[in-house]
C-alpha cells in the first residue's frame, strides 16, 4: 500500500461566508447542514435536489454544475459520487482561495489550527473554536493515553482489512469494525506480535465475508418465495 499524504486539520470560520455544495442528496444533505451549523452562505447546484435540502435556508440552483460556478465561494463541496465531474471541480478550484491563520490573534483568522494528535494514518483534531488552546492541547494528550502506543498499527492492519474485503467487490460499509478494533487494541497492547494481529484481522475479515453471503442469500430465497 502506497504511502498517504500527511494532512493539516484546521478549524474554518465560515459564518457568513459563502460556501458551494455542488450535489442534491443524502451525502449533500449531511455536508449542507454542518455548514449551516457553522453559520455559512450556502448555495447548492444538482438537477435534482432532496425536499429536506429545498426546506433548508439555501440557495438552490436546480441544473448541472457548469464550469465558472466556483467563483465567488470560500469553500466548495462535491458531493455528486461523479468522480469525473468532481475532478473537474478540484482543477477549477485548486490554488485559487487563500486562508489564513494568525498565531494567537483570533481576530486575524480564517481558520483555527486544532491540536493534533496522530497514530500513523489516524489523525484527531480537537479544536475549542479558538477558546483555549490549552484546553485543546489536554484533550490531545488524554486521546492519546487512551488509545496507546500500538495504535498506528491498528489503524494499518484495519486498512488492509478494508482493502481485502474490498478486493473481492464486496463493500466495506456497515460492517461490525468495532469488534475487529477492539480485538486488535487489547491484542496488541498484550503483546501480540504484528503479523499475529494480521492474521487475526485477516481471518475476521473472511468470517464477515462468509456471513455477508450467508445473509444475502438467505434474503434472496425469502424474495423468491414472497413473489412465488
Amino acid at each position: 500500500m502506497p504511502p498517504r499524504q500527511q494532512v493539516y486539520p484546521i478549524s474554518l470560520l465560515l459564518e457568513d461566508r459563502a460556501c458551494l455544495v455542488v450535489g442534491g442528496g443524502e451525502v449533500a444533505l449531511s455536508k449542507i447542514t454542518g455548514l449551516l451549523e457553522a453559520g455559512a452562505r450556502v448555495s447548492v447546484i444538482a438537477p435534482e435536489v432532496l425536499s429536506e435540502i429545498t426546506a433548508l435556508p439555501v440557495r438552490v440552483l436546480p441544473r448541472p454544475y457548469q464550469e465558472g460556478d466556483c467563483d465567488g465561494f470560500m469553500l466548495v463541496v462535491a458531493a455528486t459520487g461523479d468522480r469525473a465531474l468532481e475532478a473537474a471541480i478540484y482543477a477549477e478550484c485548486h490554488g485559487v482561495t487563500t486562508l489564513v491563520n494568525a498565531a494567537d490573534n483570533p481576530a486575524a483568522c480564517t481558520f483555527y489550527l486544532p491540536a493534533l494528535f496522530r497514530a500513523g494514518d489516524l489523525s484527531v483534531a480537537i479544536s475549542t473554536a479558538g477558546a483555549s488552546p490549552a484546553i485543546a492541547s489536554w484533550v490531545r494528550d488524554r486521546v492519546g493515553a487512551l488509545l496507546g502506543e500500538h495504535f498506528s498499527d491498528v489503524v494499518d492492519i484495519v486498512a488492509a482489512t478494508r482493502e481485502q474485503i474490498r478486493a473481492t467487490s464486496r463493500t466495506s460499509e456497515g460492517l461490525p469494525w468495532s469488534d475487529l478494533i477492539d480485538q486488535l487494541t487489547s491484542a496488541l497492547a498484550e503483546g501480540t506480535q504484528l503479523a499475529t494481529a494480521s492474521l487475526l484481522a485477516s481471518n475476521w475479515a473472511a468470517s464477515v465475508i462468509s456471513a455477508t453471503d450467508e445473509n444475502r442469500a438467505a434474503n434472496s430465497e425469502t424474495n423468491v418465495e414472497a413473489t412465488s
